[in-house]
């Protein structure tokens, strides 16, 4: 999920990601904060040991990171 600042602008995705595969996906931003969740079920608990890559639109590594929320 996503939000910009006060406003009401907000964009979610939900993903099927399966075990021990990489799980793709595109989510087009201009500015938020990004909170990223792994959960097993939906409104469940943040899975420990995951790694979050997120990619500039020309495919550069914007930031990486190992945390259950990273944001």
């Amino acid at each position: 999920m996503s939000l910009y600042g006060e406003l009401n602008a907000e964009s979610h995705a939900r993903l099927k990601v399966k075990a021990g595969e990489i799980t793709e996906a595109t989510m087009k931003q201009h500015a938020a904060v990004v909170s990223l969740t792994l959960a097993a079920t939906s409104g469940g608990e943040a899975l420990a040991d995951t790694s979050w890559t997120i990619l500039g639109a020309s495919g550069d590594v914007l930031t990486e990171s190992r945390s259950a929320f990273p944001r």
